[in-house]
């Protein structure tokens, strides 16, 4: 057998039996959303949308992903993700983040999710003048003022 040949497999085997195999990927902390913003059912215009996530150390208070939705209420933002060169194969990556809005000065939680494997993208409709976050039944994990589904 090539030297070349053994020195690549011995390696793929070690790192398989650590638990990682050298499989380069996109991990997402948080989902490219794309969504609509309503205030009493009319567009939310020019309505700044956050987007933070646990695992960067940022919130919708410290250091957010920005945007701002457009005329007709509509606003696109994420994700948050890193380039990995291994894949895991033990323990599952638990994720948190959560995207909000700013309306009458105050930032207005809109979605927060809370448990393993963060979706890729997600389309949402939310209204601001909701008061009680409901699971969203869609997507495991999600919570808040949105109806949301995997895109």
């Amino acid at each position: 057998m090539n030297i070349g040949i053994f020195t690549l497999l011995s390696l793929a085997l070690a790192l398989a039996s650590t638990g990682c195999a050298p499989i380069p990927h996109s991990h997402y902390y948080a989902p490219a959303i794309r969504g609509t913003v309503t205030i009493n059912g009319a567009p939310a215009t020019h309505t700044k949308i956050y987007m933070g996530s646990a695992i960067t150390k940022t919130s919708c208070e410290k250091d957010p992903i920005k945007t701002t939705t457009n005329e007709d209420g509509e606003f696109v933002i994420g994700p948050i993700k890193e380039f990995r060169l291994l894949v895991t194969f033990f323990g599952d990556p638990y994720e948190i983040w959560e995207l909000c809005a700013e309306h009458k000065g105050e930032i207005k939680k809109l979605l927060q999710f809370d448990a393993h494997f963060s979706p890729e993208r997600l389309e949402v409709k939310c209204e601001l003048t909701l008061e009680e976050e409901t699971h969203i039944e869609a997507v495991r994990g999600l919570s808040g003022l949105c109806e949301a589904s995997n895109s």
